[in-house]
């Protein structure tokens, strides 16, 4: 039999980074991510390293920023969501396959839903375009994943070690 409490330390230990990112997803899909505030705390910024910006200018910027911001939300994401998956001790058969099916399942789920609670936000707007700019977040985080696992020379399918 085995301790609960053990069972939700090691839940904590996998999905707790990942559940506290999912998080600040939503955080920023509220009003407090809008672009006004984007806006209000580039400009300072900006007109430090450059007096001579114009506000057209600082508002490409401020456009630029966010769509990266979606982006690297989803990258990291993605790498979190991994991350959990793979600590678990699972047998190597399809383990790659499941993890990455599990990250965009997920990634889906958020990008859909970030979206959606925009959509509620009087400050905000839903776009489809950020649902995929949101994915491609994802296959950026997977990118990463799989380069550091060439980088490691371990296969993406070896065995954790128990502990």
């Amino acid at each position: 039999m085995t301790n609960p409490l053990e069972d939700f330390s090691l839940f904590a230990k996998r999905w707790l980074p990942a559940l506290i990112w999912m998080g600040l997803i939503l955080f920023a899909s509220t009003d407090a991510g809008s672009t006004s505030n984007s806006y209000h705390f580039l400009k300072p910024l900006l007109q430090w390293i450059n007096p001579n910006i114009q506000d057209p200018a600082i508002y490409e910027i401020n456009i630029i920023f966010r769509k990266s911001i979606h982006v690297l939300q989803f990258a990291i994401l993605a790498i979190l969501v991994w991350r959990a998956h793979r600590l678990r001790n699972l047998p190597p058969k399809n383990r790659t396959l499941r993890a990455v099916t599990l990250v965009f399942f997920i990634a889906i789920i958020f990008a859909a839903g970030s979206e959606g609670v925009q959509y509620l936000m009087k400050a905000r707007g839903a776009s489809v375009k950020d649902v995929f700019l949101n994915l491609s977040g994802t296959v950026l985080g997977l990118g990463v994943v799989y380069l550091a696992g060439v980088f490691k020379k371990r296969p993406c399918d070896k065995p954790l070690p128990t502990a």
